[in-house]
C-alpha cells in the first residue's frame, strides 16, 4: 500500500484521480491549494505526490521545490494541461519533479501504476522501508 498526496483545484478532476488509487487499497490524501500541500507534505511522509502544475496560491513546481529542498523523499509528479506541458523547459533546479504528465487521467494511471510496481519491488527487496 503507498500513500500519495494529490493537490488539484478541481474537485471533479481529484475524485478521478482518487478513485483510480483507492480502489487499490493505497492512502489517498486529497489538497485544493500550493500551500495546503506544502503543509502536508512537511508533516506527512508520502509515497507519491501528484502536483497540479496550476494550483491556486502556489504552483506545483514551487511546492516541488520547497518539498525537495526540507528533504522530501517521495516521488514527484506534476501534472498540467498538455498546452502548458509543450512549453515547459526542463528545470535546471536541484529539486525539480520525478515525473512530468500530460493531465490525461489514463496516463497518469499508467505512470502512478509503474512507479507502484517498482516500489512493491524494492520493498519486498527491503530497499525501502514499507508504510
Amino acid at each position: 500500500m503507498a500513500k500519495i498526496l494529490i493537490a488539484d483545484d478541481s474537485p471533479t478532476q481529484v475524485a478521478t484521480l482518487a478513485n483510480c488509487f483507492t480502489g487499490k487499497d493505497h492512502q489517498v490524501e486529497i489538497v485544493g491549494s500550493g500551500l495546503d500541500a506544502l503543509e502536508q507534505t512537511l508533516a506527512e511522509s508520502y509515497d507519491l505526490l501528484i502536483l497540479d502544475l496550476n494550483l491556486p496560491d502556489m504552483s506545483g513546481l514551487d511546492v516541488c521545490t520547497h518539498y525537495k529542498g526540507k528533504g522530501g523523499q517521495g516521488t514527484v509528479m506534476l501534472v498540467t494541461s498538455r498546452d502548458c506541458l509543450n512549453s515547459l523547459e526542463p528545470p535546471v533546479e536541484a529539486f525539480a519533479p520525478d515525473l512530468y504528465c500530460e493531465k490525461n487521467f489514463k496516463a497518469i494511471e499508467m505512470r502512478v501504476e509503474t512507479f507502484l510496481l517498482r516500489l512493491r519491488r524494492k520493498q519486498r527487496i527491503g530497499l525501502t522501508e514499507i508504510k
